[in-house]
């Protein structure tokens, strides 16, 4: 949730203690307009699960902030499989009638 000042931060904070279960406290942050500015927006987020407005956290996980990770290298092709065997072709079931096949002729 983002404010346009430290009191007003301050309100909106202790306004949402009373209409957010406590559950859920660790989930809001609050901030300055500030903290949209490049190179702000990695710290100074005050959870609603702390009392201390100075207590303040990130919004992204840890890694974000660090350099890129080594790209892996590419994985391998698939290797195609090789085509089914003659026997293993589909046939009709023995209870279906063939083509020119008398259908209900004694034996």
């Amino acid at each position: 949730m983002l404010a346009p000042s430290p009191a007003r931060l301050a309100h909106l904070h202790a306004a949402a203690r009373d209409e957010v279960h406590e559950d859920w406290w660790d989930s809001y942050y609050f901030g300055a307009f500030a903290r949209l500015e490049p190179g702000a927006f990695d710290a100074g987020w005050w959870r609603l699960d702390s009392d201390d407005p100075d207590d303040t956290h990130g919004l992204l996980f840890d890694a974000a902030y660090g350099p890129p990770p080594e790209l892996a290298s590419p994985p391998e092709p698939p290797v195609p499989s090789a085509p089914p065997e003659p026997s293993s072709v589909l046939r009709s079931p023995p209870d279906v009638a063939q083509p020119g096949a008398v259908v209900g002729a004694g034996a």
